[in-house]
């Protein structure tokens, strides 16, 4: 496998997005439209979910294997096998759609993430509590 051949401003805009995953995945949310929509925009269609994917899931296993005895694993079990049919749906998706359709997925993901932060925003200022997950 080869290293794409970007100029040195598409690098550190490519490190910069890998760092907004680690800051996301540390509990600082809304980071994620930011990291997505830049994959998506240097890597075409599915090889960025192939490129994102990893890194969340090595985010995740470092998150467990540090915080594991303060975690609340209830939750954790509740979610993880929907997450799971997630991802294996996800991946018959990108097996079965062509590029530019799954670019349309993507942007649509992108722009109901937005409808959801503005939604979790909007609760907060209102002093109420966000039932958005």
């Amino acid at each position: 496998m080869t290293l794409p051949d970007f100029s040195a401003g598409q690098w550190m805009v490519v490190v910069l997005s890998a760092l907004c995953v680690g800051i996301n995945k540390s509990g600082l949310p809304g980071l994620s439209l930011l990291y997505v929509a830049t994959f998506a925009w240097l890597f075409p269609g599915q090889a960025s979910t192939g490129i994102v994917l990893p890194m969340l899931v090595v985010g995740d296993i470092g998150a467990v294997a540090l915080y594991r005895r303060q975690a609340e694993w209830r939750p954790i079990r509740r979610t993880l096998p929907v997450a799971l049919v997630g991802v294996v749906v996800g991946w018959g998706l990108m097996k079965a759609l062509p590029q530019t359709d799954f670019r349309r997925i993507i942007g649509g993901i992108v722009v109901g993430l937005v409808a959801v932060q503005m939604g979790r925003q909007k609760a907060r200022t209102d002093g109420t509590e966000s039932s958005i997950v």
